[in-house]
């Protein structure tokens, strides 16, 4: 199965739990549900895809 398909799946099943929870330096705690998630993945992916990115292309993410 595909991260992408297994990321779909995940959101259909468990759309409102908790997938990702970022603490800040300040504490400050984000908790994203798997739905936004792949939300998030999928609107990043069109936007990759509309620039010219595709099956194969490196793509370097970095995080503060």
């Amino acid at each position: 199965m595909s991260y992408t398909a297994r990321l779909d799946q995940l959101a259909a099943e468990r759309a409102e739990d908790p997938a990702i929870i970022f603490v800040g330096i300040d504490g400050l705690e984000t908790v994203w549900s798997w739905g936004e998630l792949c939300s998030q993945a999928r609107s990043h992916a069109t936007n990759l895809n509309a620039s010219g990115a595709g099956a194969g292309t490196l793509v370097v993410v970095a995080l503060p």
